[in-house]
Order: structure tokens, then sequence, then C-alpha cells
């Protein structure tokens, strides 16, 4: 790619990562808020996030949110 070179150079990029993960996990929030929620106050501090990167790490992006939360759904009951 003709562009990697210069993303990598980029002070930007991490910061615009970092705002697209966000926006990612929020997403999955707003569609599954009371899954959100419980998962969030029955584990114990951060451990949310850590499943929230963990599948960031392990799926590609979904168009929709409704698809989003399906697929972070069914990543918490596997």
């Amino acid at each position: 790619n003709t562009l990697e070179p210069e993303m990598k150079n980029d002070h930007a990029s991490p910061v615009v990562q970092k705002r697209i993960h966000q926006f990612r996990a929020s997403m999955r929030v707003a569609v599954l808020p009371f899954t959100s929620r419980l998962t969030i106050l029955s584990m114990r501090p951060g451990a949310f996030m850590a499943i929230i990167e963990n599948f960031r790490s392990k799926n590609t992006p979904k168009l929709y949110a409704a698809s989003e939360a399906e697929n972070f759904f069914g990543y918490l009951r596997d």
C-alpha cells in the first residue's frame, strides 16, 4: 500500500484509531445497553474494556450498529 509509510509516520493516526475504536464500542453499548451494564456491574473494573478490546481485535467492523451488536452478543455467548 502506498499510504502505509505515510500513515506510520503520521502522529495523528493513533488518535484517529482510538476514536474509531471508541465509536465502535459505543455502537454496541447503545444497541445492548442492559447487557453492557450487567456485564460491567458483574465484573471487576476494567474487565469490560478488556472484553471490548479482545472482541475488536478478533472481529472486523460492521457497517450497522445492529450488526455490530449482534456479533458482540454472539462473542459474549461463546
